[in-house]
């Protein structure tokens, strides 16, 4: 039979990032088994979502569950060889089998008829990213970081677009994306321009760039663009925060929305929970790329003002503030709330850190956005000369 669901949670199973992966809605117990329905204390855990204890006695109500359960997937404990074999995943258990076997079977062409998509969009949301893109991967690894040709658009002097982090398992840090003018040197004096990745590429992830001063060609193509990074396994703490919406109202849907952000704990990693939880963020940014609804090339990228309220009880009003590291500095906090010590910072809830607010306006465009830590730039060694 399959393994349960600590194999979907391995490292060997879940490749790459800081990965937030969906509560299973099933029994964990079961997730990724098959299972015999016939077996009562089984169907009742599946039908009810709870184990009966020393003592317990199931209500009619429960039992009534059970029999609908059995009922819908077409459970048969009443013949020696009906159908009692059902394949669990982390959403539905399957339709019932006579045999382990053909439970198996059935297993084996879902993930087979997935196999290709399953590879490409791995489960699980990636923290500090949110919006238009999820991870993705080729079908064949390549540990190297190349530019979304779709993605690139030349305007007003400025050449935008996207790069994608390919590897499966490597970050990517010090991404250098440089334009050239295409066909030679002759063109906009041969200048090179560079724009360099403050955050980190996690694998699978997408990040933006915006080189200035362009005197090429205004087509996407006059434009020859090439990437440099440092890949190497390291994880990135830093990009440990969930991004999600707060719609401010109908009337703004399609023109702008504000977003939070709070410090997550990776499922793919909880070993790093102290670590995470005790870091200190010195150059906290958030960043956003407004991206044209139909082609998906990037209109616009600019790094966002990301801010906290904090709760002042004495006047019961939360007072705003921008932030430019994590968790923000005593000096941040105005000092006549500050003074009285009677404030806290706005959380998302119990046993929570502080949490980060950011306003995107994208005017009818998609949007994606990046939250974490920037890293400085490679120290420039001297040269001999």
């Amino acid at each position: 039979m399959p393994g349960g669901y600590a194999e979907l949670i391995s490292p060997e199973r879940v490749r790459g990032g800081l990965v937030l992966l969906p509560e299973p809605r099933l029994p964990v117990q079961f997730v990724n088994e098959v299972v015999d329905l016939c077996h009562d204390s089984a169907a009742f855990i599946l039908a009810n979502g709870r184990v009966l204890g020393p003592g317990d006695e199931a209500t009619d109500e429960e039992l009534f569950e059970v029999h609908l359960f059995r009922a819908v997937l077409g459970v048969d404990c009443d013949e020696p060889e009906g159908r009692r074999y059902s394949y669990v995943d982390m959403r539905d258990a399957s339709t019932a089998y006579s045999t382990v076997a053909e439970a198996v079977a059935y297993r084996d062409r879902i993930v087979a008829g997935n196999a290709d998509s399953r590879k490409r969009w791995e489960g699980g949301t990636l923290l500090g990213y949110a919006g238009r893109y999820r991870r993705e991967f080729p079908l064949e690894e390549r540990d190297e970081v190349v530019v979304v040709a779709e993605s690139v658009s030349v305007a007003d002097g400025t050449v935008r677009g996207l790069v994608h982090n390919l590897s499966e398992t490597l970050y990517a840090r010090n991404v250098v994306v440089t334009a050239r003018p295409s066909g030679g040197a002759s063109e906009a004096g041969g200048v090179a321009l560079s724009w360099r990745w403050p955050l980190t590429v996690q694998p699978g992830e997408r990040a933006p760039f915006e080189i200035d001063g362009w005197q090429g060609g205004v087509a996407a193509a006059d434009a020859d663009l090439s990437v440099s990074a440092d890949l190497s396994g390291a994880v990135d703490i830093t990009r440990s925060f969930g991004a999600s919406e707060l719609r401010l109202n109908d009337k703004e849907v399609g023109e702008r929305v504000v977003m939070f952000a709070i410090m997550r704990i990776p499922t793919t990693h909880p070993e790093l929970a102290e670590l995470i939880w005790g870091q200190t963020i010195k150059d906290f940014r958030v960043y956003a790329a407004l991206l044209d609804r139909d082609d998906g090339s990037v209109v616009e990228v600019e790094q966002l003002d990301a801010g906290m309220t904090v709760w002042d009880s004495e006047t019961q009003l939360y007072v705003p503030i921008s932030i430019d590291s994590y968790p923000p500095s005593p000096d941040s906090i105005p000092d006549k709330i500050a003074a009285r010590g009677d404030h806290h910072f706005e959380t998302f809830g119990p046993n929570q850190g502080p949490m980060v607010g950011f306003l995107v306006e994208f005017q009818d465009n998609d949007y994606q956005v990046w939250v974490g830590g920037a890293s400085p730039p490679p120290v420039q060694q001297p040269t001999g000369g």
